[in-house]
């Protein structure tokens, strides 16, 4: 590939050509790995070329403290990226107007380009070496917050859009909006990107974190684009706990109920957003027992999400724990107990349900969730079991569930 990344000479005299061909050059490029690169043979070339590359860094890091700076050889595995992440949208911050002129039926050209860098980068971050390498330079994890950054412009102006141009998001915006959510939610898995991007939401205006609450509640957005901001946070939290004091201030918890609320989701939705509140309870908890509390406004929120939530939030997590027949296990298989999914969303709700009985003021709302909980708990195989009897634990210190427990032969197997 490495006569690809040198731009032809002949189109050098005329810029009118050197533009075009660059966009044609650049796309089939972008093509070519995006088609081929998560095939065996392709993956493993990448995956030797990034371990090589990684090799060389460590290297230059011990002879010097100047290996991010250096010039990378143009037929390197981070040449390619760079090249991916070439087009003109990820060069600056994202503002309105210059997502407002990539939705005009003149910049179909400019979409389709972004899309097939975006979707190659995305397939050559699925490889672990790849990815490392990828973190490992801060002007890509400037790009990372960038394409987030991009993502969130692009939906929160498309009422805007949508009165500019006379139509909705086309099937391109909403691939490319995808696509871009993902990159970002692959790359925070690792520590570096989850640092770099949860100390820039943190250090910014709050706005990022308050679109992705509102994109999360939002039904008229793609339940996988509600799940993939839901991921994202998840994330953060699991290398930057303090990060869920914003998230809590932006009520990103009642989002997340609302979000479950809605029907026909995937498993994969449920389980990021399950996982996401879950995280987000304990996170608060622990900031509000740390020597930085949350602030008074945050830990009215918490406390009102945790005592006043409403009996609609306790039946979604009393549904994720009863074992379902019929009706929307029928529609949906992930809530029967056979299906493998079925064990993270049971264990999920049995964690959220274990955080919710710590209230007393809530206990009495949860009455409904006790028999569930003991039928989970006298599966053997369940690996949420603990959770599930430290719930019940917690849930027995009212006398009205205490005697559920007793009538279903449980305080002995608890």
């Amino acid at each position: 590939l490495a006569p690809w990344l040198r731009f032809p000479t002949y189109a050098r005299r005329d810029k009118s050509a050197r533009a075009t061909l660059e966009r044609t050059h650049l796309g089939l490029l972008a093509a070519l790995i995006g088609n081929f690169s998560l095939q065996s043979s392709w993956s493993r070339m990448w995956s030797q070329s990034a371990i090589e590359e990684l090799k060389h860094d460590d290297a230059e890091e011990r002879k010097s403290n100047e290996a991010k700076n250096k010039t990378v050889d143009s037929s390197s595995v981070s040449s390619v990226i760079a090249w991916l992440c070439s087009p003109s949208m990820f060069a600056r911050d994202a503002d309105v107007d210059s997502v407002m002129a990539l939705a005009t039926p003149g910049a179909q050209g400019d979409l389709v380009l972004i899309r097939q860098c975006t979707r190659a980068l995305q397939n050559l971050l699925t490889i672990e070496a790849v990815l490392r390498l990828f973190v490992r330079r801060e002007s890509y994890l400037a790009m990372l917050l960038r394409m987030l950054r991009f993502a969130t412009v692009r939906l929160a102006t498309e009422s805007r859009v949508r009165d500019k141009v006379g139509s909705s998001m086309a099937a391109i915006d909403w691939d490319i909006v995808t696509v871009l959510l993902s990159v970002v939610s692959n790359a925070a898995s690792q520590p570096a990107a989850c640092e770099y991007l949860g100390a820039s939401l943190e250090a910014g205006d709050g706005a990022m974190i308050a679109y992705m609450s509102q994109f999360v509640r939002s039904d008229a957005l793609l339940a996988e684009v509600r799940s993939l901001f839901a991921l994202i946070a998840l994330r953060l939290m699991s290398k930057r706990p303090s990060i869920a004091v914003p998230l809590a201030e932006n009520d990103f918890a009642e989002a997340l109920l609302t979000f479950l609320s809605g029907a026909r989701l995937d498993s994969s939705h449920y389980d990021a957003a399950m996982r996401c509140l879950a995280s987000l309870m304990k996170s608060t908890d622990a900031s509000s027992s740390s020597s930085s509390p949350l602030s008074s406004s945050v830990d009215d929120r918490v406390a009102r999400f945790r005592n006043d939530a409403g009996q609609s939030g306790i039946d979604i997590v009393v549904r994720f724990l009863t074992v379902l027949d019929g009706g929307m296990a029928e529609k949906m298989p992930y809530f029967r107990a056979s299906h493998p999914a079925y064990e993270r969303l049971a264990g999920n709700a049995c964690l959220i349900m274990s955080m919710l009985a710590s209230k007393p003021a809530l206990l009495p709302k949860l009455h409904e969730a006790v028999a569930p909980l003991v039928l989970l708990m006298r599966r053997s195989e369940f690996a949420g079991r603990h959770n599930a009897a430290v719930a019940l634990a917690r849930l027995a210190q009212h006398p009205k569930n205490l005697m559920v427990i007793r009538s279903m032969g449980a305080m002995q197997l608890l």
